[in-house]
């Protein structure tokens, strides 16, 4: 089941109209709700913690599909099924002696706690939508969705945080056999000077490209490289392309 489907799910269970969601997201009208319900954007993770809350769902089953996983399955509440009604209030218990304890401290941005474990949520985008919803290149640019991973992983593979992430879809033969169609990759944006050798997400005109890059540092060029033996070297000036960022690991791949 997907994120669209559970949102949907979960705003059915809680009996709640698109528009009743929206606003209480603070959004305006339904279109939003509507938009995520489809699978056209996908609301950030804060988001999702919230609609937990006012739907009453698992926040876990909500955001990384943990649970049930079937399309006619409501969402697991966040209270069991059945259990007892709170009784009445004992004797008062007595106030504790000395300062309150400390709240613990804000998770960082990108960052959110699903069953006492620290997640983060990276952005996921398409490198084959060169525009509008899922294209990870232009001022207004929307993620598909969100890959969220293990807080700990995360940290041993980059010191970015998740919203200076991205998870992008490779697309083409180009990059074989080291990227292959349909492969997930992580990509630092942090990374945009090619201080070495390797492999970036590059923004070429209106299109984005994931290739080996190279500089000469005789002419200032940019020497593109494909894996693919088939396809041919080219090199741009600096002023040519735009660096998204470097790849950092392989998220995903079919088999």
């Amino acid at each position: 089941m997907d994120l669209a489907t559970r949102i949907r799910l979960a705003r059915q269970t809680a009996g709640m109209t698109q528009a009743q969601l929206g606003a209480a997201l603070g959004l305006e009208g339904h279109a939003a709700v509507s938009r995520y319900e489809t699978g056209r954007r996908a609301p950030d993770v804060d988001q999702l913690v919230r609609m937990a809350g006012l739907c009453d769902v698992d926040p876990g089953w909500l955001i990384l599909g943990q649970g049930v996983d079937t399309e006619d399955t409501a969402p697991r509440p966040r209270r069991p099924s059945g259990a007892p009604a709170p009784t009445a209030p004992g004797p008062r218990a007595r106030k504790p002696v000395g300062p309150p304890a400390a709240p613990p401290p804000p998770l960082a941005p990108g960052y959110v706690t699903l069953a006492d474990r620290e997640v983060a949520a990276i952005p996921r985008y398409d490198a084959a939508v060169s525009a509008g919803d899922g294209s990870i290149i232009g001022p207004n640019a929307a993620p598909l969705g969100f890959q969220f991973v293990e807080a700990q992983w995360l940290r041993a593979i980059t010191r970015a945080s998740p919203d200076a992430l991205a998870v992008i879809r490779v697309t083409g033969d180009s990059m074989e056999h080291t990227l292959v169609d349909g492969d997930w990759i992580l990509v630092d944006r942090t990374q945009r000077r090619p201080n070495r050798e390797g492999i970036y997400a590059l923004q070429v005109g209106d299109v984005a490209w994931v290739k080996r890059l190279t500089l000469d540092l005789r002419d200032r060029r940019f020497q593109i490289i494909s894996d693919n033996p088939a396809y041919p070297v080219q090199a741009l000036a600096e002023d040519d392309l735009a660096i998204i960022g470097r790849v950092v690991w392989i998220v995903g791949r079919r088999v």
